[in-house]
């Protein structure tokens, strides 16, 4: 699906007085991450900007978020600046530390964040036992 949607909009300027292409352009993507999502994980918060996009991700209570800032010429997407990074709620925009994936790195990077949270809060478990 990420070359679909890459071969779709590859070379295409998103005009700024074109609605209905921006939003083609956004709603493609919230498919893409929908479609691309990590075992069991589902899209929980999807935010359109003017120009940019963000949402969230949550597996087993466990939250990324993501944005791409600026959609207009799409090179957000091919390179590597879609910004992911833990998130305590679906709410949290400050989050973690800010990794960066392009299209088809997306859901392997959203697949590891939300697993290193999973092992953090293990280890944190065991290093402090509730009596």
């Amino acid at each position: 699906m990420p070359e679909t949607m890459l071969r779709k909009w590859r070379g295409k300027k998103i005009e700024e007085r074109v609605e209905s292409n921006k939003f083609s352009i956004v709603s493609d993507f919230k498919k893409l991450v929908e479609r691309n999502l990590p075992p069991n994980a589902k899209l929980v918060d999807y935010i359109r900007g003017f120009y940019c996009v963000s949402g969230f991700i949550e597996r087993d209570g466990k939250f990324v978020y993501f944005s791409i800032s600026d959609i207009r010429h799409f090179q957000p997407i091919l390179s590597n600046a879609i910004l992911v990074r833990t998130a305590k709620d679906s709410h949290d925009y400050t989050g973690g530390i800010n990794n960066f994936a392009d299209l088809a790195g997306f859901e392997p990077l959203v697949d590891r964040l939300l697993n290193i949270q999973k092992y953090k809060e293990e280890e944190d478990g065991n290093e402090n036992p509730k009596n």
